[in-house]
């Protein structure tokens, strides 16, 4: 069927430019459907992570209140990386790689 062509056509074009935005999807060996997906995920969690920690730190510039940011439960599991960290995000646009 032509419109079932066309449609996996469109969803394997999108799947492709999905892999050219995150991390490793430019790698030499082509990530399945699912990789791209989590790998999708993943970037989006550790880019939402630093917006978070770049706002707590904007928020307290003298540094007070940082510790509070991972403290309390269910906080997301924030992670050590600095706001200006994202140029270590591979892939980020952020990134110097351009």
């Amino acid at each position: 069927n032509e419109r079932e062509r066309n449609r996996v056509r469109l969803v394997n074009l999108g799947f492709a430019a999905l892999r050219q935005h995150v991390p490793h999807g430019a790698a030499s060996k082509k990530m399945s459907k699912v990789e791209t997906l989590r790998s999708a995920v993943e970037y989006i969690r550790a880019l939402q992570r630093l917006l978070d920690e770049h706002d707590a730190a904007a928020a307290f510039p003298d540094g007070r209140g940082r510790a509070a940011v991972g403290e309390g439960g269910g906080g997301g599991g924030y992670s050590s990386a600095s706001p200006s960290s994202a140029s270590s995000v591979p892939g980020s646009p952020c990134s110097s790689e351009e």
